[in-house]
């Protein structure tokens, strides 16, 4: 399922499964996507070869994909689970994210995200991954027995607070990120429970 340049659209209750890119994506090629709703869905086995994922919002460069909503989705077994690349102020939330190759949620050069209330386990690379991402906020994830729980890379100005991020080899990373700030989380039982490395002012 495809949605691009679109304002205001529902994808709910569908069935995506062995797509060679994506479950459902969201684009904005000529146009913003905004005000888009993605609920409720069940993605599996996409976007294997490809690299991308069970649910993509990707915008071009002059048309920001914002201001949609992710929520209540199921994504297992994809290379990634949910995967925003350039694509600001979006809101993650209450999705289930298992069982993912790479990460579960990534978040790629797209400032000013939220993701809240996920449960994201058992995914082979990050549970939750920022990457060049600033002004995100991650709260209230459930984020077990990933490799690493949360990892932030050259991201700025994130605010990590209230997840539990048990069982995991690193619970928190932070890679060359400055002026985040964490509060209340979890990291138990695991390898590393925070790990920064190359950062500078971060408040824990």
């Amino acid at each position: 399922i495809t949605i691009d340049s679109s304002m205001n659209n529902t994808i709910t209750d569908n069935i995506c499964s062995n797509n060679w890119v994506a479950g459902i994506a969201l684009h904005s090629s000529s146009a913003n996507s905004t005000g888009n709703r993605i609920i409720g869905n069940i993605c599996t086995n996409n976007g294997i070869d490809t690299f991308y994922g069970g649910v993509l919002v990707q915008s071009s460069p002059s048309n920001p994909s914002t201001g949609n909503t992710i929520s209540h989705n199921f994504c297992d077994g994809n290379y990634y689970g949910i995967y925003l690349l350039n694509s600001p102020n979006n809101n993650i939330s209450s999705n289930t994210v298992i069982n993912n190759i790479g990460s579960g949620i990534i978040i790629e050069s797209s400032w000013g995200n939220i993701a809240s209330s996920n449960t994201i386990d058992n995914n082979r690379e990050s549970g939750v991954y920022l990457k060049g991402s600033d002004k995100c906020v991650i709260r209230g994830n459930t984020v077990p027995s990933n490799y690493d729980g949360i990892y932030l890379e050259s991201s700025d100005d994130n605010s990590l607070f209230r997840n539990n991020v048990p069982g995991n080899d690193y619970g928190i990373i932070m890679y060359g990120s400055a002026g985040n700030s964490m509060d209340e989380n979890n990291c138990s039982a695991g390898g590393l429970g925070i790990y920064i490395m190359s950062n500078c002012n971060n408040v824990e």
